[in-house]
């Protein structure tokens, strides 16, 4: 659920908008304690992902949570690293030491960079997209992207008695900051998107982007 309001930049937000409770993070680790039950899903979920890795691969996960997606290939041995909150990191270095938690983009060579529902929180997504680029990925998984034929714009959502921001993305605009490294490998509708907003913002669907580095830049 959304609020009809549409705000451009984080500082025209209304001082009573929150952030995601962190709370979550117990309820996920309790999902990997259990994982050969969740095994089914996680391989739909995570197919995308699932196509493109090899075996070794380093990859590098925005958002990545505990790493759920990190056990659905653990014949691989990849090497793997999450970026996120300081809070879920704490719980991730203290709980799963096989996968690297950093608050920030690492400075390491990277085959996959993965990106699932996550660049809609990021308060200068601009910069976030930039900082991919600088790790020159062989491969870069955006699924789940709310970006479409509109203007940028902040929504917020309404999670758990929250009212959360949320950035509906210029699709054209992601495109633009990798056309000179990447080319397109996928563009697809993922899931339908249902919102309060005009025509004009709405985007009706959620978009999956695979980019693969042009040969010239290998």
């Amino acid at each position: 659920m959304w609020s009809k309001e549409i705000y451009k930049t984080y500082e025209d937000l209304p001082n009573s908008c929150g952030f995601l409770d962190e709370g979550w993070v117990e309820k996920e680790y309790k999902r990997i304690e259990n994982i050969e039950e969740e095994m089914g899903v996680l391989e739909e979920r995570y197919f995308l992902l699932g196509q493109e890795v090899e075996k070794g691969n380093t990859v590098v996960d925005f958002g990545g949570s505990l790493g759920l997606a990190y056990f659905c290939f653990q014949g691989k041995k990849l090497k793997y690293h999450i970026i996120e909150t300081p809070h879920v990191c704490d719980w991730g270095k203290r709980l799963i030491p096989q996968i690297k938690f950093h608050t920030t983009l690492p400075k390491i060579k990277v085959d996959i960079l993965y990106c699932r529902t996550a660049l809609q929180y990021v308060k200068d997504w601009e910069s976030t997209l930039k900082g991919f680029l600088d790790l020159k990925p062989k491969c870069i998984i955006f699924e789940h992207l709310s970006a479409g034929n509109i203007d940028s714009f902040i929504g917020l959502q309404h999670w758990k008695g929250r009212k959360v921001p949320y950035w509906f993305l210029n699709m054209e605009r992601i495109k633009e900051i990798f056309n000179s490294s990447y080319d397109i490998h996928l563009e697809e509708k993922a899931e339908n998107v249902s919102t309060p907003y005009p025509p004009s913002y709405n985007i009706k669907c959620t978009q999956n982007l695979i980019l693969k580095v042009k040969e010239n830049e290998k």
